[in-house]
């Protein structure tokens, strides 16, 4: 796995604060890191826990799932200019809810499909580096519920 959780001077990240959110420092290294991978789908890939799981999303899809969105929005092919968290709620130490939107091409995209951006996004610090946890809920469609959908 890449190494992400090296030293990063928090004046040069991308990653801007709103709505009075005071983040800790290595959330902000995960994020910034996280941001500065985009489009490398390998790289992008390794900020995802192994037990990762949003809306039936597992693991073993981020990979088609981040392909998919990188492909099907043209402007995310050259990468994020800013990533901004709106949402910030530590859970415990190891653990935390988070939500923002992205800017790219000086457009902005609120609640935009990346995983980390929806509000119900968990993190959470694994062998001492934080990584997407999900919101480990199954998917719903309608009226139909499944735990496996991709």
């Amino acid at each position: 796995a890449a190494e992400r959780q090296e030293s990063v001077d928090t004046d040069q990240s991308n990653v801007s604060l709103e709505n009075g959110i005071e983040l800790p420092d290595d959330v902000t290294v995960f994020l910034s890191k996280f941001t500065k991978s985009i489009p490398d789908i390998n790289a992008m890939k390794t900020f995802y826990s192994k037990e990762f799981r949003h809306d039936g999303y597992h693991f073993d899809r981020v990979e088609l799932g981040i392909n998919w969105v990188v492909k099907a929005f043209g402007y995310l092919k050259d990468g994020v200019d800013e990533l901004h968290i709106t949402h910030y709620e530590p859970i415990d130490d190891n653990n935390a809810v988070i939500g923002g939107y992205v800017i790219a091409n000086n457009h902005e995209y609120e609640n935009f499909a990346i995983p980390p951006l929806h509000k119900s996004m968990k993190i959470r610090k694994e062998n001492g580096q934080w990584l997407f946890y999900g919101n480990q809920t199954p998917i719903e469609m309608g009226m139909y519920q499944t735990s496996d959908a991709i």
